[in-house]
């Protein structure tokens, strides 16, 4: 025996249809939304799709840091003011300000500076340095490379500082860099220390820091 199908049931098909339609469109909106959220936090790690932006120096390039040379140049010499922006491209001003800074330049490649990052982290959370600015600057960016993007990585180190984004290598220029880590020491009277690169070990970070203020 065949079953009948009134003509209310009848009518009441289409309607269903568009019901099922509609639910589906808003649960796939919903998983695209999800996905693109997940996408931009691992991208940029505050939500924010990670950009290599553009840095700039304004002042007197430093020469290219060579380690071997018993007397730097730069020494003595005003360290250009950097400009630019930070992960959550906020604009972001190192110098000008008359505080003593110890500059770090980080890629996020470089197995020294992922090495050096940590120990820095823990030093300065033992070390608070009230007169003596630690200013961070990454560069030398590439999204082929591993560790990529410095946001994230920095971020999982629980960096306590605000992070000039330098991608065009513009500031890392300007400040002769040479090899990673590097280290600039500026007084507050915005002139050049000290320089230095590699791997350091706690006394020589004190000792940079030291360094800033004793002039």
């Amino acid at each position: 025996m065949s079953t009948a199908v009134s003509p209310k049931t009848e009518s009441r098909k289409p309607l269903i249809y568009i019901a099922v339609a509609a639910t589906l469109v808003v649960v796939v909106a919903l998983v695209i939304a999800i996905a693109s959220s997940s996408s931009s936090k691992k991208a940029g790690g505050s939500g924010v799709p990670f950009v290599a932006t553009e840095a700039a120096a304004n002042g007197t390039p430093l020469a290219p840091y060579d380690e071997t040379a018993a007397v730097d140049p730069a020494v003595g010499q005003v360290a250009p003011t950097l400009s630019g922006q930070d992960f959550d491209r906020q604009e972001l001003i190192i110098g000008g300000d008359k505080r003593a800074k110890v500059m770090v330049f980080l890629a996020h490649w470089c197995p020294h500076c992922q090495r050096e990052v940590p120990l820095l982290v823990t030093w300065l959370a033992a070390h608070p340095q009230p007169q003596v600015d630690l200013a961070t600057i990454t560069t030398g960016m590439d999204p082929n490379r591993p560790n990529y993007p410095p946001s994230d990585w920095l971020r999982r180190e629980k960096w306590p500082t605000p992070v000039l984004v330098d991608g065009n290598s513009a500031v890392a220029t300007a400040m002769g860099l040479t090899s990673f880590p590097y280290f600039v020491v500026v007084g507050a009277n915005g002139q050049v220390v000290k320089r230095g690169s590699g791997e350091l070990t706690n006394d020589q970070i004190a000792a940079l820091f030291t360094s800033a203020v004793a002039q």
